[in-house]
């Protein structure tokens, strides 16, 4: 439910700006690099490694308290790891409403992030368009998985 909620709230102003930009070519340039890196899988790696050590430290000594503030920390570079790390603890006996309230922390985290960084490279238009719909779905999303937990 909260990611349906999240979605909705992302994707009506995508529509909105969609719908009010004037039609035209625009060259926006992008330098794709090859996927199958060697560097960023095990950047990757190390950083799942890390997420699951601190995970599991946190974890043991904080409680779920520990597990929320790891997925709210990781959520500022990436969500995958956390997801990894949430998804293997839920069938380690972490319950399922804390780990719903986890991967919704990161992806809250992720997103303002996000806005933040549009915001100060992009301006005042910019933050309107990016920040200010991140802000909303992620509240929404938060607002979901509280309002009807696992």
């Amino acid at each position: 439910r909260p990611s349906a909620d999240t979605s909705m709230l992302m994707l009506l102003p995508a529509l909105f700006y969609l719908k009010s930009t004037p039609t035209g070519s625009s060259e926006v340039g992008s330098v794709l690099k090859n996927p199958l890196e060697l560097k960023p899988a095990i950047g990757f790696g190390l950083l799942l490694a890390l997420v699951l050590l601190l995970g599991n430290a946190l974890r043991h000594w904080f409680g779920d308290s520990g597990v929320l503030f790891l997925a709210a920390a990781s959520g500022i570079t990436d969500v995958d790891a956390i997801t990894l790390f949430l998804a293997r603890s839920s069938a380690d006996g972490l319950t399922g409403s804390i780990a719903s309230i986890g991967l919704v922390v990161a992806a809250l985290t992720n997103s303002l992030t996000k806005g933040v960084i549009a915001a100060a490279m992009g301006g005042r238009q910019t933050a309107l368009r990016v920040t200010l719909p991140l802000v909303v779905a992620s509240l929404g999303g938060l607002s979901a998985v509280l309002l009807w937990p696992v």
